[in-house]
């Protein structure tokens, strides 16, 4: 095991953490799933964006930082590369972390389901000194958050993928050019905050003709179940003109 920190050790907030561990100390900083985002990222509907909000900082599950990810926050607390910094800073001044105007520097969050969230650039240390601090406080909110909240249709992408595949099994790949997008519809924004509204959008076409789009579950489902039937063939001949 590494040796910690002299400074890290000396910390009064580490002292009780190891003397009071909380009962989620030893769970696991869960990683960022960059790559279902950028699946879904063709299937989002809404972005709400904040530039100083607050969270209940236990929601708070893991990280997109690659050297923490798969660490105990007690783990963190020890081997965080600016912990013996942070937690001397925190004995010198506690107060920074109950105060509501934005934090400097920045610490960034975001979700995909506005329940489990992620620190999202610069945040990790100091979202993990306030989790040990609050659980001893009985609090939970931290303020001053730059915040990204992302919701897809989650649905239609699950038909997104089935379609895919049964165009694999019925060897339509060929013929059948499927894309899928998110197109920006709206926006709702004041100074501080912002709500991006999107329509995902699903194209399936043969060599730039006969193209039909998909808008709902409901519609790509259709498409769906028509490759499905005993009838496919049937219904993809009337559809490309073929005899």
């Amino acid at each position: 095991m590494e040796k910690i920190d002299e400074a890290i050790q000396n910390a009064t907030l580490y002292q009780k953490v190891m003397a009071q561990p909380p009962h989620w100390g030893h769970e696991k900083i869960l990683a960022w799933d960059d790559k279902l985002f950028k699946q879904l990222d063709a299937f989002i509907t809404h972005h709400y964006w904040i530039d100083s909000g607050s969270l209940n900082v236990f929601k708070v599950v893991g990280t997109k930082h690659v050297d923490y990810q798969g660490l105990s926050w007690i783990e963190f607390l020890q081997r965080g590369k600016r912990m013996a910094n942070n937690l001397p800073k925190y004995d010198e001044n506690p107060s920074y972390y109950d105060a509501i105007v934005k934090k400097v520097p920045e610490m960034s969050l975001t979700s995909v389901d506005g329940l489990n969230w992620y620190v999202d650039g610069d945040g990790n240390h100091r979202t993990a000194i306030a989790k040990f601090s609050f659980h001893y406080q009985d609090r939970t909110e931290l303020y001053g958050l730059e915040m990204s909240d992302y919701r897809f249709d989650r649905e239609m992408h699950s038909i997104y993928l089935n379609l895919l595949e049964t165009m694999r099994e019925r060897r339509l790949l060929g013929n059948i050019c499927v894309t899928a997008q998110s197109v920006r519809t709206g926006r709702r924004d004041t100074g501080g905050w912002r709500l991006d509204l999107y329509q995902p959008t699903v194209t399936v076409e043969r060599h730039g003709k006969n193209t039909q789009t998909a808008t709902t579950p409901k519609e790509l489902n259709q498409v769906l179940n028509e490759l499905t039937t005993p009838a496919y063939r049937r219904w993809f001949n009337a559809w490309w003109g073929k005899p």
